[in-house]
């Protein structure tokens, strides 16, 4: 990811991916976790997108790093993207 990026760095693929689960799973709500780096600030929620489809319905991808250098605080913020992602979209 690069922070001075318009969108973040995040690709074109990886959204396209992401909407495909979307759409399947029929959910507002798609969620990209990437590894952190520490040039993006602190952990965590990085940007979040609303991306509109040609019915106008919208999907809110949201985009997270995790910091990888304690393996044992993986699980921990993985739960945390979990709850913070967790506002009832479907």
């Amino acid at each position: 990811l690069d922070p001075k990026a318009e969108n973040l760095g995040v690709s074109v693929s990886d959204i396209y991916q992401v909407l495909a689960y979307a759409h399947r799973y029929a959910t507002s709500l798609a969620v990209l976790i990437y590894p952190h780096r520490r040039v993006l600030g602190p952990p965590g929620l990085q940007r979040e997108f609303l991306v509109r489809g040609e019915d106008d319905d919208a999907i809110r991808v949201r985009v997270f790093t995790v910091d990888l250098s304690s393996l044992e605080a993986v699980a921990s913020q993985l739960g945390r993207i979990c709850t913070d992602s967790g506002d009832g979209a479907h």
